[in-house]
């Protein structure tokens, strides 16, 4: 490549509408469900009065009410168990040297199992 060559990098405006698109969705889900939550709160509230106290508040947030949906807790695994190396490295390894480097482990592995089968 030669040396006077500019390449440049940098966002396209469908790169923004995606980012912006994910980042809202992500903005909606919490909000959607701190609206949920507090509706129901309000609700237990009317109920009993909130006869005990802040436990019951901090054990709800942390234990997410006991009744998360499937989705939400196969996803919240899923990204618990994978490191920020692999959600940082991967994307700019993707982008530095393209689909290669991931297909080639693949081939290289099928290719070794098909040889010592």
């Amino acid at each position: 490549m030669p040396a006077s060559s500019s390449i440049k990098y940098g966002f396209l405006l469908i790169d923004y509408i995606v980012l912006g698109v994910f980042l809202s969705l992500s903005v909606g889900v919490g909000v959607f469900y701190a609206i949920k939550s507090w509706r129901l709160q309000q609700v237990e509230e009317e109920k009993n009065e909130k006869s005990q106290g802040d436990k019951v508040a901090t054990e709800d947030y942390l234990m997410g009410g006991r009744n998360m949906p499937v989705l939400p807790m196969a996803l919240s695994l899923l990204t618990t168990f994978l490191s920020g190396i692999v959600m940082l490295g991967t994307p700019a390894e993707v982008f530095q040297r393209g689909m290669w480097i991931m297909l080639r482990k693949r081939i290289v592995k099928a290719r070794d199992y098909l040889h010592n089968s």
